[in-house]
């Protein structure tokens, strides 16, 4: 990762610069239905101990389940903001042919792949009549560790090979609890905030070669009740960099401004150091 951005956006900004009609976004989550369906049918021979040894192989899981593909840009967000997840995500691609990550899209929930071990592995009684099944508890608890850890993990791989990092800082994703304190109820955010603090920052090949870059000092290195669990994000979000919905705005008319004087540049450079 070379570049994380904080995008605050309340319920009163409007999303209605991005010309993303809702075809496009049904067009975009087919494609992400069909993928994550493919995957479905492809983790089941990483489940079946067809080695008799009774281990399931976690890199070949992992592989199989949550698969690496070539993104430029990851999309951070609350479960609850996902429309406007893939609506950034459309966007992206439209208007400046790059590739945007959606970690609950892409991959599909982990809980599908926790109930498939769960199935197999955890089960201690089955009501045939109701066909109400319960699992074994401390089975259970072993089997979601290990899985929210393998995803834990691809997060990670995913960010690191990412060019940028895009957070949405909605009310859904953060509460300010004063005006120094920054909260998150996800537990997802704040691994994968904490993650862009603490990777190393790889410049793109592309800006360590321009001249450009080498003299610009604007790169910053910068139903049932639940347990209710807040995390501090303050920290990781001082590393990011603020944008609004406007900051987008220009960025998409400076790029389609240069016209033929793009030259070798990448729409992200532009965003990097507008």
């Amino acid at each position: 990762m070379y570049k994380g951005f904080s995008l605050n956006l309340t319920r009163a900004d409007k999303m209605d610069f991005m010309d993303v009609s809702s075809q496009n976004i049904e067009l975009y989550s087919s494609g992400i239905r069909k993928l994550r369906s493919n995957l479905s049918d492809r983790v089941g021979s990483s489940i079946d101990l067809t080695d008799g040894t009774g281990i399931i192989d976690v890199t070949k899981l992992k592989n199989n389940w949550f698969p690496e593909n070539n993104y430029d840009v990851f999309i951070s967000h609350s479960h609850n903001d996902v429309l406007i997840a893939k609506r950034i995500a459309c966007w992206l691609k439209t208007e400046f042919d790059i590739d945007a990550f959606i970690d609950s899209t892409v991959w599909g929930y982990s809980n599908d792949l926790l109930k498939k071990i769960d199935d197999d592995y955890c089960v201690l009684s089955k009501n045939e009549k109701t066909g109400k099944i319960t699992y074994d508890y401390d089975k259970r608890n072993y089997s979601t560790s290990q899985v929210n850890l393998i995803l834990s993990s691809a997060l990670h791989d995913m960010i690191d090979s990412c060019e940028c990092i895009i957070f949405l800082n909605t009310e859904n994703s953060i509460s300010v609890v004063n005006t120094i304190k920054n909260k998150t109820n996800s537990p997802w955010i704040y691994d994968e905030l904490q993650t862009t603090r603490l990777i190393s920052k790889k410049v793109p090949k592309r800006l360590m070669e321009k001249a450009e870059f080498r003299d610009s000092d604007s790169i910053n290195k910068s139903s049932n009740k639940l347990p209710f669990f807040q995390h501090d994000v303050t920290q990781e979000l001082t590393k990011l960099s603020k944008i609004t919905g406007n900051d987008l705005v220009n960025w998409e008319r400076k790029w389609h401004s240069m016209q033929k004087n793009k030259g070798d540049r990448k729409p992200l450079d532009l965003l990097y150091f507008s």
